[in-house]
């Protein structure tokens, strides 16, 4: 007999259950947004931190925020040395834009170029006009069950994996676009 105690799978759900569908399809919505990342990085042409940059960049932008340097490096957790190597790839490449900040001389202020925007739209083709086609239908009911869902999703995410250093200076509101 084998003394060794039998470790329990790292995934453990039964697809059969209610609660085992869910889990099943957020496995498949997490496959098909990485396949859909590693797509979006092989048309730009970029690695992954730098397409997290302009598709933060868009979002921000996307709610009428305008983008700072220091929200890029809040977002993907380097320093701002490294975000500043990231913004002048990005700028020498024709993606970003990065302009004085009327209101503070010091800062700068981040926007998409017509370039990225265009390579973003074309990036999407028709899958953002079927999602919104398919969401319009959306009862405002079902919305609120389905953003209570991912809420507690995005909750156990953030509590899943231990942080090495901590990001306490992190604008909560920034985690939400």
């Amino acid at each position: 007999m084998n003394d060794e105690a039998v470790t329990p799978p790292l995934y453990d759900f039964d697809p059969a259950t209610p609660s085992g569908a869910v889990i099943q399809a957020l496995y498949a919505l997490q496959d098909a947004e990485a396949l859909h990342r590693c797509r979006l990085r092989d048309h730009f042409g970029i690695g992954a931190n730098d397409l997290s940059a302009i598709e933060y960049i868009a979002r921000l932008e996307n709610v009428g925020r305008t983008p700072r340097p220091r929200d890029v490096t809040h977002m993907l957790g380097v320093t701002s040395a490294a975000t500043t190597i990231l913004l002048n790839r990005l700028m020498t490449r024709g993606f970003v834009t990065r302009q004085p900040d009327p209101e503070d001389g010091r800062g700068q202020l981040l926007g998409l170029t017509p370039v990225a925007r265009a390579m973003l739209q074309d990036a999407a083709g028709t899958s953002q006009h079927a999602l919104r086609m398919k969401l319009s239908t959306i009862t405002a009911r079902e919305a609120k069950r389905v953003v209570s869902l991912l809420d507690a999703v995005t909750l156990s995410l953030d509590k899943g994996a231990p942080v090495a250093k901590p990001l306490n200076d992190i604008d909560p509101a920034m985690s939400a676009v």
